[in-house]
C-alpha cells in the first residue's frame, strides 16, 4: 500500500516526537541506549546511525521511500521534513551566470538593454524583451524615465518620456514656455492665442498652456461651425440659410461656451415674446434717431471682414480672438491687428486700484476716458461707477488711452477717432453738435465733413437707448410697432434697456390670451379647481402662452381601493379585514400614502405580530407591507406569503431576516385584492400566523392639461425581470388580452452544458403578472418563454433570458493581520466567473473612502496594504461575472499597533492681494475642523530654490495676514500651519513675488530733432526688462520694450518740435513697478532736408530722393541684432544703394548728409525687414487629370509660410496656404487638359517674396468617356452609361478606410454592378475603360457612401419634457417604431418600447439629464434595419412648495424646495396685474431670496422657473399681497437737540403714536413713549450719538400697521454759541464769529466735501 502526504507527515511527527522525547542516557546505560535506539543527542550535536553531526548540520534519510531532510538543533533534538524538489534555474551564457525560475535580470545585447526573465519549463528556458525599454541615441531608457535632446529642426529642445507599451514606445513634447503646432508649423508662447482650421472648414481657437510640456488646447465653444454652410463664424456673425422646406432662416452665432446658434424664420433676431399681460400699454414713441442710408457695398479703399462687415479706410475697431482684445485697423490694402491696450492701467485712488467704468458721470457731465478736471495737479483719473457722485470712488490713470465702441450711426461699431473734424472743428471727446435730441456722436474717422463716418458714443444709465436693427434708436420704455419680417404679422415692441440696450416684441394676438375649460374663462396665471373624470381634485393655472395652454395638477389625497372612496389628508376611516378591526389614516406625502393598523386587543399581554397596510397611489404594481413584532419574542425570520383573493393558486412567497419589518411585495397586477400571510418563526422553531388583505390601486393621479383638442391615448407596455438571486429571480408582465384564462411558464438552460430534456413548465392562473422561478444555479443563463393560455394554441408573449448572480465566495480566512497589511484567503464559488471585487474601508468617522480592487478569477486571496495602524477596516468581496455580481463576503478586521495620533488637516485656497514693491496681503481658507490659530512663516527663495532668511510672524486667530518690510522684485515663499492642541497640520505653500521698484533718476541727452536717448537708475531688484509709455498731448501712448540690462534707450522716428512725455516701468515677469514720468521736447528739423523714399528688396535698400547741389547723402545699413559687420555708401546722384543683404531680416539704416566730404546733422534712422527670397526649382510630379504635386526648393529666408496662387486662363486665381516646413503640395480636384499657371510666394509674418511662376497642365480625360450615373443602396453600387461598341469598363469597389478585401467586375452592356456591401460605410470606387481585354487610359475615382437602411422611414418630431420623450411620425400600415432611451453618462438601464400608432412614448425620466435614444422600424415582429440615434437633455423640473415669509409692506420673502435636477439658477418673475413682469436671477444654491421695493397693498403674482443652461423648466406659480400702509399717516417732523428727540404731527381723533428710540451701535436700553396730543418726546440722550427711532400707530391701546423707522445724530453741546458768518472762495471755506474768552470752535468737513476739495 502506497503512504499518501497524510501519512508520511503522521510518519514525521512520531519520528520527531521520538527523538525529542527520548530519556537523557546516564554513563550506566549508555551502551544499552546506544544498542536500542539509532539517535541521540547533546549540547556538541546528534548521533545517528552511528555519525556524529553538529548543531545546524543537515543530512537526508530515506522514509518509506521518500527522502527527509533532517536538521540537527542540539538538545531539542533532530527535525525532519520532507526534501523539496530540486530547484530549478536558468544559466544565462551571455551573463554567465544562473538564475531561480521568476528571477527578472538585465542583458546588454547589440548595444541595447533587454529585460529577461527565467522561465525554467524544466529546460532552463529564458525569455527576453525590449518592448519594456526605450533606446534612442545609444542610451537605453526603462518605463517612465525621462531625456531631452533637440528636435528635428535644431530650433527647441524636446523632453521625451519612455512609455514601453510592449513595444519600446517613447513621447516627445517640447520643453520650456513654448508651444509648437504641427499643423501651422509655428510655436508660440505660453498663454498666446491662435486661429487654426479643423477638417478643411473649420476654425478652432487655440492657447498655448505650456505646463512644462508644450500643452496646447483647442476648443470651438466660441466658435459656430454651420455644418450645412461649411463654414466658421465668430460670437455676434448672422448668416442666412434655407431650412429642409425652403424657408429663408435668419442665423446668429451665440457661443454660449458650447458653439451654439440660434436660427429663426425672420430677419430680426430681437423679436421675441416675453410679455404676459393680458392689456395693451401703448406708449408709441418716435425714434430718437433714424439712420440716413449709406452704401450697402464696400467703397474703394475700404475693409471687410470674415464676417462680412465693412470697414473704411482709417477705421479702427476691437475684435475677440481667443481671451484676447485685438485692436484692428483698416489699412486700404488690408487689416491689421495687434493686442489692446484699450485699459488704462490705474492705480491708488480712493478704490484701491479699482478698474474704470465708462462712461461715467461727474459734475453732471460725461466721461468716455480718464480726465484731470476737478484737479488742480493735473493727476488723470476715472470713476469706478456710472455714477461718480454715489459712493464717490476713484482710481488714478497712467495715461488717457481713449477707445469708444460705437453703437448705431453707420460705422458698424467702429471706435470713435479722436480727434475728428466736424464743420472745420476738432473735437476730442464725443459731442451732441448738430443734433436736437441730445444723443452724442462722434467721427469714425478723422474727417467727417468728407467721410460723413459716425455713430452713438455709450451713453449713461439715464441715457442708455434701444438700437433696432435698422439703425433706428429708442430710449427706455418707449414702444413701436412694426411687422413681422417673414410672418408679416403686427408686433408691438418696447425698449428694455437692462444695461445692454435690450428690446424685445410681441405678437398683438398674444397680447390678450385667455384659457377656456369647461365652457369657463380664465386669464393667464389665474388658477382654478377641476374634477377629475375619475372623481378627484386638481389645481390648475391658465399659462395661455398664444394657444390658450392650461395645465391641471392632482391634489394629494387618498383613494380605498376596494370603495375606490378618496379622502383627504389627515382623515381616517374604519374597515375590516380578515374580520380584524383595521383604522386607516391617510397621509398623502406626495404620493396619495395611506396605512391601516389593526385595533383589536389582547389578553395577558401576549400578542402576534400586527401587520399594518400602507397604500401608495403612485405604485399599481407594488405594495409596501409593514409589521410590528412584540417586544418580548425573538424572531429569527419571516416567511412572507400572498396571492390573488378567493384563489387557489399557488402561494408567492420570500424569506425574510428576522431584524427586518418591512418588505415591498413588486410584479403586481393594478387594480387587485391580494390576501396575504406573516409567518413568525420563533426561537426553538415555534411558529405564529397573521393573515391579511391588501389591495392595488388602478394607478397614480395623473396631472391634466389640455389646449384646443386632447392628445391621443398611450399604450404603455412594459416587461421586467426584478430580484435576481444566485438561485431564482422574478418575471413579469402584463397581459394586453381580457379573454386569458391562464399563463404558462418555460425556462432551461440556455448555455453549453445545461440540463437536456424537456423544459420546465410552470401553469399560473390568469390572475398572475409575475412569478419567482427559484431552485436555478448559480452565475447560469436561462431562457424564459410567457404563453397567454386561451381556447386554442397558447399565445407567446414574452421572451426574455437572464443569468443568475453567482455565489459569494466560500470558506473566508483571514490569514495574516499586521499594522499596515492583511491578508484573506477564500475557496472559489459553485458558479464560473470573470473576477472578483474587493473593496475596503476604514470604519473611523472622517477617514479616506473606500479602496476597490479588481482580480482574475484565479485569485483565491488578496493582501490589502497601505493601511493605518489600530483601525477598523470593513471589506467586502465579491464573485462577479460580466456585469453581475454575487452577494458579498463581509469581514471586520482591525490592524495590529497603536493607532496614530490625530493628523491637524492644512489650510487651503492661499490667494495674494494688495501686492507692492514691499508688502503683500495674504488670506486662505481653514480646514472644516476647529483649531486654534495659525502660524505664518515667509522666507526668500534664492537661485537654488531653497528659502532663505525666513522671517516668522505671531501666531493670529484670522485667516489672514498682512506682510510687509519686502524687498521688492522678490520672490518669497509663504508657509501656513494650522495649529490644534499643540499640533500643527502640514504647511499651505504659496509662492509670489513683490513688484519691482520703479526706476529713478530719468534724464534725456542727446535730443535731436527725431530722436533722444533717455536715461535712467536701475531699480534694487533684478529686473528682466522696462516698459516704456512714450504720449504726445491729445494721441494715444506709443509703448516700448527694453530689455532689463540697459540703462538707457535710444528714442527714434520722433516728431521734430514736439514735447513728449515718458513714463518708465520697471518690468519682471509680468509685474510692472510704479511708473516714473518725464518730459522732453525735440529739436526743430534740420534746414532744407529732402524727403525720402526707400524702396526694400529680398537682398537690398534703396534710398532716393531729389538731388540738391554739392550735398551728398551717407546710407549706412546693419543688422538690428547684429550677426554681420555694417556697410555703408555715398552718392549724391539722388539714389544711394547697399545689396548683398540677407533675405527676412530686419536691418537698421541711417542716412545722413555729406557737404564737402564731411557729415552733416544728425542721421535719420530708420527700421526696416528685407522681403523673403522666394522658392526656386519649381516643379510638377504624378500629375492626372484631377491631381498634381508641385515640389520647391526652400528659399534661405525663415519662413513662416508659403502662399500659392492656382490660375486658369480668364478666371480668378485660386489662393491656398501651405505651412513653412513643406517642401511640396498635392494639388487636388483640378479640372482635366487645362492648363494651370502656379505663382509660389514665401510669407514670413505678413510679408510675402516675389512669385515664382510654373506651368502644367493636367492629362486629358480617358477616351470619348460616356456620363456615367451612380446609383447607391445599402448594400451596392450600380455604375450605368451609355455602352459603346467593343468597350467595357471595370468597376472596383474598396472601402475608404479597409477592412474588406477590393471588389471588381466588368462589363460591355452599359451597366456594371457590385452587391453585398456593408450599409453606411464610406467607399472608393473607380471606373476604367477596358479595350481586347487591356485597361486603357486613367480611372475615374470616385467616393460614395451606401445608404442606412431604413425603409420608407418617415420624418420624426420629438417631443422633451421633465421626465419624457415622445417621438411622433405619420403612421405607415404594418410598420412600427421601436424607441429605445439610455442616460448617455450611464445611471440606468436602458428603457424601450413599441408603436404603430404613430407616437411612442418613455416617461418617467430623471429631469435635466442627457439621455441618448434610437428609433429603429420593427415589422412582423422584427427590428428591421439600422437605428436612428439622437441625444436630448430632459427639462429640469420645477421648483415646489413655493411658499412666502416675512411679507410686509415693501418687502416679502419668497421659499421653495429644490428640484431633483442639478440646476445652475432660477428665473424669477414677478407681475402685478396689467403690468409687464419684473425678471430676477437667483443663484442655484439658494432655497429662498428676498423681494424688496415692492409697493404696499399690493398684489403680486411669482413665477419660478428652475434653470439648467438656457433651459427652463415649468413655471411654479404663487401669489401673496404686500401689507397696507399704516393708516392716514401724518407727516411728521423731528427735532433733535443734544439730548433729546421730539416728533411731531397735526394729531387724528383717537389716533396716538409710540416714539421707540435706541442707540444704533447698542450699549444703552431701548425707551418709548406714547402721545396723542400731536408730539412725543424723549430726553436723557447722550449728545453726538447715532438713535436709531421708530414711529408706530397706536389704536385702542394696540400696535397698527408697521412702524416708520428714522436714523438721526444727536447734537454736539455748543454753550452759547454766537452768531457764524460763512465766506467760500474756489479753494478755501471762512467762518467768522465774534470770539469769546477761552472759547474755540472746530469745522470738520463731511466726506463728500472733503473729495470734492481734493478733486
Amino acid at each position: 500500500m502506497t503512504s499518501g502526504p497524510l501519512g508520511t507527515a503522521l510518519a514525521v511527527a512520531l519520528l520527531a516526537c521520538t527523538v525529542q522525547c527520548m530519556p537523557k542516557a546516564t554513563g550506566k546505560h549508555r551502551r544499552q541506549v546506544l544498542e536500542h535506539s539509532v539517535s541521540s543527542v547533546s549540547q556538541d550535536g546528534c548521533v545517528e546511525s552511528g555519525k556524529l553531526y553538529g548543531v545546524g548540520e543537515q543530512w537526508e534519510r530515506s522514509y518509506l521511500g521518500s527522502t527527509l531532510l533532517c536538521t540537527c538543533h542540539g538538545v531539542s533534538g533532530i527535525k525532519c521534513k520532507s526534501k523539496p524538489d530540486a530547484e530549478e534555474t536558468c544559466y544565462d551564457k551571455i551573463n554567465a551566470r544562473s538564475y531561480r525560475v521568476g528571477e527578472t535580470y538585465e542583458r546588454p545585447k547589440d548595444g541595447m538593454i533587454w529585460d529577461c526573465t527565467c522561465i525554467g519549463s524544466s529546460r532552463g528556458k529564458i525569455s527576453c524583451t525590449i518592448g519594456n525599454r526605450c533606446h534612442e541615441g545609444g542610451h537605453s531608457y526603462k518605463i517612465g524615465d525621462t531625456w531631452k535632446r533637440p528636435h528635428d529642426t535644431g530650433d527647441y529642445m524636446l523632453e521625451c518620456m519612455c512609455l514601453g507599451n510592449g513595444k519600446g514606445e517613447w513621447t516627445c513634447k517640447p520643453v520650456s514656455e513654448r508651444c509648437y503646432d504641427d499643423a501651422a508649423g509655428t510655436s508660440y508662447m505660453v498663454g498666446e492665442t491662435w486661429e487654426k482650421p479643423y477638417q478643411g472648414w473649420m476654425i478652432v481657437d487655440c492657447t498655448c498652456l505650456g505646463e512644462g510640456n508644450g500643452r496646447i488646447t483647442c476648443t470651438s465653444r466660441n466658435r459656430c461651425n454651420d455644418q450645412d454652410k461649411r463654414t466658421s463664424y465668430r460670437i455676434g456673425d448672422t448668416w442666412s440659410k434655407t431650412d429642409s422646406l425652403g424657408h429663408v432662416l435668419q442665423c446668429l452665432c451665440t457661443g454660449n461656451g458650447r458653439g451654439e446658434w440660434k436660427c429663426e424664420r425672420h430677419a430680426s433676431l430681437h423679436t421675441t415674446g416675453l410679455g404676459t399681460g393680458s392689456r395693451v400699454v401703448t406708449n408709441i414713441q418716435p425714434a430718437v434717431y433714424q439712420p440716413q442710408a449709406v452704401p450697402e457695398h464696400p467703397t474703394e479703399g475700404s475693409c471687410l471682414t470674415d464676417a462680412g462687415v465693412s470697414y473704411a479706410l482709417g477705421m479702427r475697431w476691437i475684435k475677440t480672438q481667443g481671451s484676447k482684445q485685438m485692436l484692428c485697423t483698416c489699412l486700404g490694402n488690408g487689416v491689421s491687428c495687434d493686442e489692446s491696450e484699450s485699459q488704462s492701467q490705474v492705480y491708488g485712488g480712493s478704490s484701491g486700484g479699482l478698474p474704470c467704468v465708462f462712461p461715467f458721470v461727474f459734475m453732471g457731465k460725461t466721461f468716455y476716458s480718464c480726465t484731470s478736471e476737478g484737479r488742480s495737479d493735473g493727476q488723470l483719473w476715472c470713476s469706478t461707477s456710472a455714477d461718480f457722485e454715489k459712493n464717490y470712488k476713484y482710481s488714478f490713470c497712467t495715461s488717457n488711452n481713449v477707445m469708444v465702441t460705437t453703437r448705431g450711426g453707420n460705422s458698424n461699431g467702429a471706435l470713435c477717432h479722436f480727434p475728428f473734424l466736424y464743420n472745420g472743428r476738432n473735437y476730442t471727446d464725443c459731442t451732441a453738435e448738430g443734433r436736437r435730441d441730445g444723443m452724442k456722436w462722434c467721427g469714425t474717422t478723422y474727417n467727417f465733413d468728407r467721410e460723413q463716418r459716425f455713430g452713438f458714443c455709450p451713453m449713461a444709465a439715464h441715457e442708455e437707448v434701444c438700437t433696432i436693427g435698422e439703425g433706428v434708436m429708442y430710449r427706455v420704455g418707449d414702444q413701436w410697432d412694426r411687422r413681422h419680417d417673414v410672418l408679416g404679422h403686427m408686433m408691438r415692441c418696447t425698449c428694455m434697456g437692462n444695461g445692454r440696450g435690450e428690446w424685445s416684441c410681441m405678437a398683438y394676438s398674444q397680447l390678450k390670451d385667455q384659457c377656456i375649460v369647461d365652457n369657463l374663462t380664465y386669464e393667464v396665471n389665474q388658477t382654478f379647481t377641476k374634477r377629475h373624470n375619475e372623481g378627484y381634485m386638481m389645481n390648475c393655472t391658465c399659462f395661455g402662452e398664444g394657444r390658450g395652454r392650461w395645465k391641471c395638477d392632482a391634489i394629494d389625497q387618498c383613494q380605498e381601493p376596494e370603495t375606490r372612496v378618496y379622502y383627504q389628508i389627515g382623515e381616517s376611516w374604519d374597515k375590516l379585514i380578515q374580520a380584524i378591526h383595521y383604522k386607516c389614516y391617510c397621509y398623502g406625502n406626495g404620493l396619495g400614502e395611506m396605512s391601516c393598523e389593526p385595533q383589536q386587543t389582547f389578553p395577558g399581554g401576549h400578542r402576534p405580530v400586527q401587520v399594518i397596510i400602507s397604500e401608495s397611489g403612485n405604485q399599481p404594481n407594488s405594495h409596501p407591507i409593514q409589521w410590528n413584532a412584540p417586544a418580548s419574542e425573538h424572531i429569527t425570520q419571516y416567511i412572507l406569503k400572498w396571492r390573488p383573493k378567493n384563489t387557489h393558486i399557488r402561494w408567492m412567497e420570500v424569506t425574510i431576516p428576522g431584524h427586518l419589518n418591512s418588505y415591498t411585495i413588486a410584479g403586481l397586477k393594478p387594480g387587485v385584492t391580494y390576501e396575504g400571510q406573516l409567518i413568525s418563526i420563533l426561537r426553538f422553531g415555534r411558529r405564529e400566523t397573521t393573515r391579511f388583505d391588501f389591495s392595488t390601486v388602478h394607478g397614480s393621479l395623473t396631472p391634466s392639461e389640455g389646449e384646443t383638442t386632447p392628445p391621443p391615448p398611450m399604450v404603455d407596455t412594459s416587461e421586467s425581470v426584478t430580484e435576481i438571486t444566485s438561485s431564482s429571480f422574478v418575471i413579469s408582465w402584463v397581459s394586453a388580452s381580457d379573454t386569458v384564462s391562464g399563463f404558462r411558464v418555460e425556462y432551461e438552460l440556455s448555455e453549453e452544458g445545461g440540463q437536456t430534456g424537456q423544459p420546465m413548465i410552470l401553469d399560473l392562473p390568469h390572475t398572475a403578472t409575475s412569478v419567482n422561478i427559484s431552485e436555478l444555479l448559480p452565475g447560469r443563463k436561462y431562457t424564459v418563454n410567457v404563453y397567454e393560455v386561451t381556447g386554442g394554441e397558447p399565445n407567446l408573449i414574452l421572451t426574455t433570458s437572464q443569468t443568475t448572480a453567482p455565489d459569494a465566495p466560500s470558506d473566508h480566512e483571514v490569514e495574516h493581520v499586521g499594522e499596515s497589511s492583511i491578508i484573506i484567503s477564500w475557496s472559489k464559488p459553485v458558479a464560473t466567473i470573470t473576477g472578483y471585487r474587493v473593496v475596503y474601508t476604514p470604519s473611523e468617522e472622517g477617514s479616506s473612502g473606500s479602496t476597490e480592487l479588481n482580480l482574475p478569477n484565479t485569485a483565491n486571496s488578496v493582501t490589502l496594504g497601505d493601511l493605518r495602524p489600530g483601525l477598523l477596516y470593513n471589506i467586502s468581496i465579491y464573485s462577479v461575472k460580466e456585469n453581475v455580481e454575487s452577494e458579498p463576503i463581509l469581514v471586520q478586521v482591525t490592524t495590529a499597533g497603536e493607532p496614530l495620533a490625530e493628523e491637524v488637516p492644512s489650510p487651503t485656497d492661499l490667494q495674494f492681494f494688495e501686492v507692492s514693491d514691499s508688502k503683500i496681503i495674504i488670506t486662505w481658507t481653514g480646514p472644516s475642523t476647529v483649531v486654534s490659530g495659525y502660524r505664518v512663516s515667509v522666507g526668500e527663495v534664492g537661485p537654488d530654490g531653497l528659502v532663505e532668511r525666513e522671517l516668522l510672524f505671531p501666531v493670529t486667530p484670522n485667516a489672514y495676514a498682512e506682510i510687509t518690510h519686502l524687498q521688492p522684485g522678490t520672490l518669497y515663499r509663504f508657509f501656513i500651519f494650522a495649529l490644534k492642541s499643540g499640533e500643527e497640520s502640514e504647511p499651505l505653500v504659496g509662492e509670489q513675488a513683490t513688484k519691482p521698484d520703479p526706476p529713478t533718476d530719468i534724464d534725456f541727452t542727446n535730443v535731436t530733432e527725431d530722436s533722444a536717448v533717455i536715461i535712467w537708475s536701475a531699480p534694487r531688484a533684478q529686473v528682466t526688462g522696462y516698459r516704456l509709455f512714450l504720449t504726445v498731448q491729445g494721441s494715444n501712448p506709443k509703448q516700448l520694450h527694453i530689455p532689463g540690462r540697459m540703462s538707457q534707450y535710444t528714442l527714434i522716428n520722433l516728431q521734430p518740435d514736439t514735447e513728449y512725455t515718458a513714463t518708465l516701468h520697471a518690468e519682471k515677469g509680468n509685474a510692472l513697478s510704479e511708473g516714473s514720468i518725464a518730459s522732453f521736447t525735440t529739436l526743430q528739423p534740420m534746414g532744407n532736408a529732402p524727403h525720402f523714399s526707400t524702396d526694400v528688396t529680398d537682398t537690398s535698400i534703396i534710398v532716393s530722393l531729389t538731388p540738391v547741389p554739392k550735398i551728398g547723402y551717407k546710407l549706412t545699413v546693419r543688422p538690428s541684432q547684429g550677426g554681420e559687420a555694417p556697410r555703408d555708401t555715398i552718392s549724391e546722384s539722388g539714389s544711394v544703394h547697399i545689396s548683398g543683404l540677407t533675405p527676412g531680416v530686419e536691418y537698421t539704416y541711417s542716412v545722413q548728409p555729406v557737404i564737402n566730404g564731411h557729415e552733416h546733422g544728425n542721421p535719420i534712422i530708420r527700421r526696416v525687414v528685407t522681403q523673403p527670397d522666394p522658392p526656386t526649382d519649381i516643379d510638377f510630379t504624378n500629375v492626372t487629370e484631377d491631381s498634381a504635386v508641385i515640389i520647391w526648393s526652400a528659399p534661405r529666408a525663415q519662413v513662416t509660410g508659403y502662399r500659392l496662387f492656382l490660375t486658369v486662363q480668364g478666371s480668378n486665381p485660386k489662393q491656398l496656404r501651405i505651412p513653412g516646413r513643406m517642401s511640396q503640395y498635392t494639388l487636388i480636384n483640378l479640372q482635366p487638359d487645362t492648363e494651370y499657371t502656379a505663382t509660389l510666394h514665401a510669407e514670413k509674418g505678413n510679408a510675402l517674396s516675389e512669385g515664382s511662376i510654373a506651368s502644367f497642365t493636367t492629362l486629358q480625360p480617358m477616351g470619348n468617356a460616356p456620363h456615367f450615373s451612380t446609383d447607391v443602396t445599402e448594400t451596392s453600387i450600380i455604375v450605368s452609361w451609355t455602352p459603346v461598341p467593343k468597350i467595357g469598363y471595370k468597376l472596383t469597389v474598396r472601402p475608404s478606410q479597409g477592412g474588406e478585401a477590393p471588389r471588381d467586375t466588368i462589363s460591355e452592356s452599359g451597366s456594371v454592378h457590385i452587391s453585398g456591401l456593408t450599409p453606411g460605410v464610406e467607399y472608393t470606387y473607380s471606373v476604367q475603360p477596358v479595350i481586347n481585354g487591356h485597361e486603357h487610359g486613367n480611372p475615374i475615382t470616385r467616393r460614395v457612401v451606401t445608404l442606412q437602411p431604413m425603409g420608407n422611414a418617415p420624418d420624426f418630431s420629438t417631443d422633451v419634457t421633465d421626465t419624457s420623450i415622445i417621438v411622433s411620425w405619420t403612421p405607415v400600415p404594418k410598420i412600427g417604431y421601436k424607441l429605445t432611451v439610455r442616460p448617455s453618462q450611464g445611471g440606468e438601464a436602458p428603457r424601450d418600447t413599441i408603436s404603430e400608432s404613430g407616437s411612442v412614448h418613455i416617461s418617467g425620466l430623471t429631469p435635466g439629464v442627457e439621455y441618448t435614444y434610437s428609433v429603429q422600424p420593427v415589422i412582423n415582429g422584427h427590428e428591421h434595419g439600422n437605428p436612428i440615434t439622437r441625444r436630448v437633455v430632459t427639462q429640469p423640473d420645477p421648483p415646489t412648495d413655493i411658499d412666502f415669509t416675512n411679507v410686509t409692506e415693501d418687502s416679502a420673502v419668497i421659499i421653495w424646495s429644490a428640484p431633483r435636477a442639478q440646476v445652475t439658477g432660477y428665473r424669477l418673475f414677478l407681475t402685478v396685474q396689467g403690468s409687464n413682469p419684473k425678471q430676477l436671477h437667483i443663484p442655484g444654491r439658494m432655497s429662498q431670496y428676498t423681494l424688496i421695493n415692492l409697493q404696499p397693498d399690493t398684489e403680486y403674482t411669482a413665477t419660478l422657473h428652475a434653470e439648467k443652461g438656457n433651459v427652463l423648466s415649468e413655471g411654479s406659480i404663487a401669489s401673496f399681497t404686500t401689507l397696507q400702509p399704516m393708516g392716514n399717516a401724518p407727516h411728521f417732523s423731528t427735532d433733535v437737540t443734544d439730548t433729546s428727540i421730539i416728533v411731531s404731527w397735526t394729531p387724528v381723533p383717537k389716533i396716538g403714536y409710540k416714539l421707540t428710540v435706541r442707540p444704533s451701535q447698542g450699549g444703552e436700553a431701548p425707551r418709548d413713549t406714547i402721545s396723542e396730543s400731536g408730539s412725543v418726546h424723549i430726553s436723557g440722550l447722550t449728545p453726538g450719538v447715532e438713535y436709531t427711532y421708530s414711529v408706530q400707530p397706536v389704536i385702542n391701546g394696540h400696535e397698527h400697521g408697521n412702524p416708520i423707522t428714522r436714523r438721526v445724530v444727536t447734537l454736539q453741546p455748543m454753550g452759547n454759541a454766537p452768531d457764524f458768518s460763512t465766506d467760500v472762495t474756489d479753494n478755501s471755506i471762512i467762518v467768522s464769529w465774534t470770539p469769546v474768552p477761552k472759547i474755540g470752535y472746530k469745522v470738520p468737513l463731511n466726506h463728500a466735501r472733503a473729495i470734492l476739495a481734493q478733486l
